[in-house]
């Protein structure tokens, strides 16, 4: 498969300084002894210097010297740097620390270690998730103890060598072959917003130097690389070893492939079974099992770094997730319909097999809702439109019954009720969801939504800044809060929202086109108009990127 860059890079290696050092030159004096005494002054310390004592002394003095310049140089001599793709060295060696500008970075396979203090902040000591050696693990084992039944470690005495070839995914070897190949990544939130796939399209190369520590302008979130196509594309999967029971089936399991650093990760979602496997660095799990919604809610509110600064430290006993932290080497089984979130420490690479069939009841009504709700989505008539909306209720309903306490299946009944013209059911079932799960920022965002549209206002506006009190960082929840204050003719309140979300997403151009509305009827015409110069300029840069994508 051929894939190309949109552009090229080539970094120049930058000149060494080199100092000169000349000789000081001395101003000479003339002193009034004569030259005799001054040659005789001479003689005496030319016969002092060079007695016994001080040969003796000078010659330790030396060895000295040679001994300390050989150890400081000896491991330099001998080390053998490794090289990054544009020809520089890199400023490290694997396993050993190294000091550079004050900052302390070990790297393995080329790929950045976390340091203490992000240690200090994302690790746990301790791990909810039982760890199997795969030798003491059969197949019939596996099926009756684990399958659809909880989570598991496969722990390798050789870690990733037992399954893979990790030299294949050192960072040199990665950018040697792939550096023009295209990568997908994205953000927490919008990866699963995007159904499970990165949204921001570069070369490798490209994410690798330029966008791996980015999340944004504004965004402290790393970008995840989050991909389909990449793994299975690439030459990557033909070291693939997994054990006798993760068999891979054709046309039926699915390959990813992940790559982000500290703080990057992928926010709450579950799907069919499917195996998470670390080749370098490490991940941080969340869990919750089918019958419990995570905290927070799902579709998520929070981006997975904002759910864990803001959401897990509240949480009681009964509603903490099971977790642990996946070490390089090791391979984590995912039961169907579990629910989960991660968080990387250090520069983590990983790839995962997923089944695109579900095989629980549960799953497969989730499954079977999907084609449904991209359908309706997609029709243009009215009639297929309300028949589709039925269907959807229906099945809900029978999840419902299965999942009770399920805060996700009551938010989305809700949902599905509104759409197809059950207005109070819908109340009752996304205000249900709430009780369930006091945290849900988007049930609030629907709750509100739902009555904006009925013309409650103040009960809309309430919901609204419930949800914004709970999560202030949330994109939608803010152009909410502008559209209920804009309907409600507060302009000024509505172009602090509007002005909220360009700092946060400063590329969407509604954004500009709302506060350009807002400026024009305000009397501010001469901004107004360069909002939307901005707006149409950012619609403009979309559609190229777009067009260029499509080319590649």
């Amino acid at each position: 498969m051929t894939k190309e860059s949109a552009r090229t890079r080539k970094s120049g290696r930058p000149a060494r300084c080199k100092e000169a050092f000349r000789p000081r030159n001395r101003p000479t004096m003339r002193s009034s002894v004569d030259d005799q005494s001054v040659a005789m002054g001479v003689r005496q310390c030319v016969k002092y210097a060079w007695s016994p004592l001080l040969i003796s002394t000078l010659v330790v003095f030396l060895l000295l010297c040679f001994v300390a310049l050989s150890i400081v140089m000896f491991p330099l001599a001998t080390r053998a740097p490794e090289t990054m793709s544009d020809g520089e060295e890199e400023p490290h060696v694997e396993g050993r620390l190294l000091r550079n500008e004050s900052v302390e970075v070990q790297h393995i396979g080329g790929w950045r270690v976390a340091d203490g203090p992000t240690r200090s902040e994302l690790d746990i000591s301790h791990c909810d998730i039982q760890r199997r050696d795969v030798n003491s693990l059969t197949s019939q084992d596996f099926e009756s103890v684990y399958r659809f039944k909880k989570p598991v470690l496969i722990t390798f005495a050789n870690g990733a060598a037992g399954w893979t070839n990790p030299d294949l995914f050192r960072r040199r070897e990665l950018t040697k072959l792939y550096a023009y190949w295209s990568v997908s990544s994205g953000r927490s939130l919008d990866i699963v917003k995007s159904g499970g796939a990165g949204t921001i399209q570069t070369s490798f190369s490209e994410y690798i130097e330029e966008l791996m520590n980015k999340g944004g302008i504004n965004s402290s979130e790393p970008l995840y690389v989050f991909d389909r196509d990449f793994y299975q594309d690439s030459d990557l999967r033909h070291s693939l070893r997994p054990p006798h029971f993760f068999k891979i089936e054709e046309g039926i399991d699915e390959s990813f492939f992940f790559m982000g650093t500290t703080k990057s990760g992928v926010s709450f979602h579950k799907h069919a079974d499917a195996w998470n496997a670390v080749v370098f660095g490490r991940k941080r799990w969340f869990l919750y099992p089918p019958s419990k919604t995570p905290p927070g809610g799902v579709w998520p509110g929070y981006s997975q770094i904002d759910w864990f600064k803001l959401v897990y430290p509240t949480l009681r006993d009964d509603d903490r997730p099971i977790e642990c932290v996946q070490e390089a080497g090791e391979i984590l089984y995912l039961p169907e319909s579990y629910y989960h979130g991660t968080i990387n420490i250090g520069d983590t690479l990983a790839i995962g097999l997923q089944k695109n069939v579900a095989r629980t009841s549960v799953e497969r009504l989730f499954y079977i809702l999907r084609p449904l709700e991209l359908k309706v989505v997609q029709t243009d008539d009215e009639n297929e439109k309300s028949v589709l909306y039925e269907q959807i209720v229906e099945k809900y309903y029978r999840l419902y019954e299965l999942l009770p306490s399920s805060a996700e299946v009551c938010h989305k009944l809700g949902e599905a009720l509104f759409n197809s013209g059950h207005y109070s059911e819908a109340l009752e079932f996304t205000q249900k969801a709430i009780d369930l799960d006091p945290k849900f920022v988007v049930a609030y965002s629907s709750l509100s939504r739902y009555l904006k549209e009925q013309g409650d206002l103040n009960r809309a506006e309430v919901a609204i800044k419930t949800a914004y009190k709970l999560n202030p960082q949330n994109i939608d929840v803010i152009t909410l809060c502008a559209e209920v204050a804009e309907t409600k003719n507060d302009l000024q309140t509505a172009l602090y929202f509007y002005q909220q979300g360009i700092h946060l997403e400063p590329d969407r151009a509604l954004l500009y086109f709302r506060i350009s509305f807002i400026l024009m009827s305000l009397g501010r015409h001469e901004e107004a108009l360069q909002m939307n110069r901005r707006a149409q300029l950012l619609e403009e840069e979309h559609l190229a990127i777009q067009k260029e994508h499509e080319e590649l």
